[in-house]
């Protein structure tokens, strides 16, 4: 009596976009004591704002209400000290809510390169006029209250000759085929102080390790910062358009 045998078709495994740099070299630049002391270089901006508002409400008040709230001034003293008030005040609060993202971007950079510069199985050179900063920032993360919501800062290449998108970070590193991307768009999103606009890769799910790559950029030129961070995202799309 014969028998029959029905083939069975299992899943072939997941193609690994993501992984992890040795442990003897990763953890060098996201750490938690960078993060911390990113965070405290806010305060002398705060100092800035507090100051320029205890001027600005003793100016008003002696010129306004003719009182005083801290230190009795004459009119002729209270004009300057209005105006420079005034002018503490919008620095102060213009460098907290956007130009630190500046610095941070500058320190990371910097931190990221020198760390590239001594592994031996980099993906891109840490010297390489063509890479960006950015940071790999994974949706649940976008909008968590915490230190940096991002997962992973690094630097990003768009290999033309092989058609490929290479990611260097503290952490992980991504190789992604062109061929493999299933679309790019950017979204625009975070919060009050910290926006940012993301280069998202849709990626073949569930036939890779992760259904997208989602990266960040922050606002970095003060005011303009939101502008210019849409229209290097946008720049980095078409880059990335064309190669898949």
């Amino acid at each position: 009596m014969g028998s029959t045998t029905e083939q069975v078709d299992y899943p072939e495994p997941k193609l690994q976009l993501v992984e992890e740099v040795a442990e003897a070299n990763a953890g060098m630049v996201f750490t938690t004591g960078r993060k911390v002391l990113l965070v405290a270089l806010v305060f002398p901006y705060l100092v800035f704002f507090l100051l320029g508002s205890l001027f600005l409400v003793e100016a008003v008040a002696t010129l306004v209400f003719h009182d005083t709230v801290f230190v009795r001034l004459t009119r002729a003293e209270a004009v300057p000290i209005l105006i420079s008030g005034s002018v503490s005040m919008l620095l102060g609060l213009y460098l907290c809510c956007y130009n630190q993202q500046m610095i941070h971007r500058w320190i990371y950079h910097y931190a990221i390169r020198r760390a590239i510069a001594q592994r031996d199985h980099a993906v891109v050179a840490q010297d390489d006029p063509e890479v960006i900063f950015v940071k790999w920032t994974p949706r649940e993360q976008w909008h968590e209250v915490m230190l940096d919501d991002a997962k992973d800062v690094g630097v990003l290449r768009i290999d033309r000759a092989t058609k490929t998108l290479l990611f260097e970070g503290d952490r992980y590193r991504h190789r992604v085929p062109g061929d493999l991307v299933v679309s790019c768009r950017t979204e625009f999103g975070g919060r009050f102080t910290e926006p940012f606009t993301l280069v998202i890769l849709e990626l073949p799910d569930p036939y890779t390790d992760v259904p997208e790559l989602c990266y960040e950029y922050r606002q970095t030129r003060g005011m303009f910062g939101r502008w210019m961070g849409r229209r290097r995202a946008e720049r980095l799309k078409r880059w990335i358009d064309e190669i898949i």
